[in-house]
This record gives C-alpha cells, sequence and structure tokens, in this order.
C-alpha cells in the first residue's frame, strides 16, 4: 500500500511516500481501504517529537488518527460491522496510520458513516468533534441557557463547539478574527469577539464556562471572566492548568479542567447530529497523499477555519 511516512522526527519535510505492507487486523480491529483522513494539531506534534517520550514509535512510521473509509476485513472477535459498510473514527493512538490507503481501526472507536456526509466531511469529525461534544456536555457540564465562551471558534474544534452549545441550548460567545465573524455567527454563536482589536476580559462578563480550544489563555487569565461556580477547560494540557486542577477543589468554587484525549464511543451521536443537520464540518482545503507536507505547514501556522482533510 502507499502511505505517507516519516523516518525520524522534524520538520514536515520529512515526509515521504512509501509502500508498505498492509496491516493485519487483531482479533477486534477492523482493516479499512481509507478513502478520506484529517489533520489534527497532535499529529503534526507528535511529528516535532513533542511526544517521543510517550509514544516511541518504530520508523518508519505512519502518522494520521481521523479515518473514514470502507471495511474490508475484520478480526476474528470483531462483528459490530461487515465487510462494505462505510465507517469513520479513530485509528490507535500508539499506533495511527491513517495517512494511507489501509489503515487498522479498533471496533470500539468506529462509527458507521453519517448518511448525510461525504468521506470528507466524515474524517473531518472524529477528534476535533469528539474534543467539542465530550468537553462541553461532560467536563464542562454545559446546560440550556448557561453563558460559554469559546476561544478559537473557528477552528477544527471551535467550529464544533459553537454548533454542539447551540445544540446543548446554551448561550455562546465566539472569540476569533475580524474575518470569520460573519460565519461564526451562523454556526450558532449569539456574539462574536476579534481578539485581534478586542480584549475578552475587558467588559467583565462572565461565563459559566470557558472553552480555550487553542490553550490562548490560562485559567489564571480566565478566573475572572468565570462565575462563581464556573469552569474552565483547555485542550492543551500544561502545567499551570493541571496544577489548577488539582488544588482549586480546596478554595474555590471555580474550577480547571484538563481536556485529554477522547474516548470515541460518542461517534454515533455525532453521526445522528450530522445526519439531523445540526452539525456540519467545515473543510477549508483538501489535499491528495502526495501534498501532506503542504498540509502540516498550512495547519502549523494556527489560522486553518475548520479542517485540512487528505482525500483519496
Amino acid at each position: 500500500m502507499k502511505a505517507a511516512v516519516i523516518d525520524r522526527f522534524g520538520q514536515a519535510k520529512n515526509f515521504r511516500i512509501a509502500e508498505l505492507p498492509n496491516p493485519t487486523p487483531s482479533a477486534c480491529q477492523y482493516l479499512l481501504k481509507v478513502h478520506a483522513s484529517s489533520i489534527n494539531p497532535v499529529d503534526w506534534k507528535i511529528r516535532n517529537g513533542m511526544f517521543r517520550f510517550l509514544l516511541w514509535p518504530k520508523f518508519p512510521y505512519v502518522l494520521g488518527f481521523d479515518v473514514c473509509g470502507e471495511v474490508v476485513a475484520a478480526g476474528v472477535s470483531a462483528h459490530r460491522f461487515k465487510v462494505g459498510d462505510w465507517v469513520f473514527g479513530m485509528t490507535p493512538f500508539m499506533r495511527a496510520g491513517a495517512y494511507a490507503q489501509y489503515a487498522l481501526a479498533d471496533e470500539k472507536a468506529l462509527a458507521l458513516k453519517p448518511l448525510s456526509a461525504t468521506p470528507s466531511e466524515a474524517a473531518a469529525l472524529p477528534i476535533a468533534g469528539l474534543t467539542a461534544l465530550q468537553g462541553l456536555r461532560d467536563r464542562g457540564r454545559l446546560k440550556g441557557g448557561q453563558d460559554v465562551l469559546i476561544i478559537g471558534a473557528a477552528g477544527g474544534v471551535g467550529h464544533f463547539a459553537v454548533q454542539v452549545a447551540k445544540v446543548l441550548g446554551a448561550n455562546v460567545t465566539a472569540v476569533c478574527s475580524q474575518k470569520n465573524i460573519e460565519w461564526v455567527l451562523t454556526l450558532g454563536a449569539q456574539r462574536a469577539i476579534d481578539y485581534q482589536t478586542t480584549d475578552i476580559f475587558a467588559d467583565h462578563r462572565q461565563f459559566d464556562l470557558v472553552f480555550d480550544t487553542v490553550a490562548a489563555h490560562s485559567f489564571g487569565c480566565c478566573k475572572a471572566i468565570l462565575k462563581k461556580k464556573g469552569i474552565y477547560i483547555s485542550t492543551v494540557p500544561n502545567v499551570s492548568s493541571v496544577f489548577s486542577q488539582v488544588t482549586l477543589p480546596f478554595y474555590s468554587l471555580r474550577r480547571a479542567k484538563v481536556l485529554w484525549l477522547c474516548r470515541a464511543n460518542d461517534l454515533d451521536e455525532l453521526a445522528a447530529l450530522m445526519n439531523a443537520g445540526k452539525l456540519k464540518p467545515h473543510i477549508q482545503q483538501t489535499f491528495k497523499l502526495e501534498q501532506i507536507q503542504l498540509a502540516h505547514e498550512l495547519s502549523e501556522q494556527h489560522h486553518v477555519k475548520g479542517k485540512l482533510v487528505i482525500a483519496s
């Protein structure tokens, strides 16, 4: 099979296209013919070597977690899907492998592709969509009528978070650049702030939940705009947020929560929301597998509107 591989950690120029053997599914896995994958910041952070002491990958290494494709083989204990089914989900975190013509995925990390979705749209959904859904609903306990501030509202996680918050009935204030303000309002935000010209802390408005999808502000910065029992969530853990999560319960009703890699058992709910027309991925640009270097370089500029997709 054809795959985009790296032989060492470093810049996006380290990618090369190689011929590799097709992977073999274990007992509870499926082998998928990949029709689309998408870029997440965790992909190029792994490529840069940020998680080298956690993953210890074997080179040549195939990156990529989000996947949409067709089931072509199943492990002996995998019974949820049959050969020929179109599914979407995530490849295993310790192995990755979606930047290829064929990839493996665990049975528990897949769902049937939404009927209303193209393969590219379905591939854009898993990591960012699950992060938005579980961040707001589970970690943030967001309820109808509550006020939520979504920082990075035009990005991969952010544009899903605005839509999910609308589904949950919250009052959404979105933070993005001026060029994306009208767009995030169409997604369901009631108010939008241009972070380039406006200090989001200046008007002293307070929120039940601050969801920082780009780790732009620490809990310490956001504490003043949280209500008495407000919750701060960041998608990127750091020493400050972890310390706040551990120590705050002893002296404050406010909470800081770190959002780790999300589990995949809410894929069916994301598919249902998409089929109902309540969730729509925005794809800024689609690349061929041979253009993976360009896709990573664009993602690393931190100004992607929605998602970048790799499609066959």
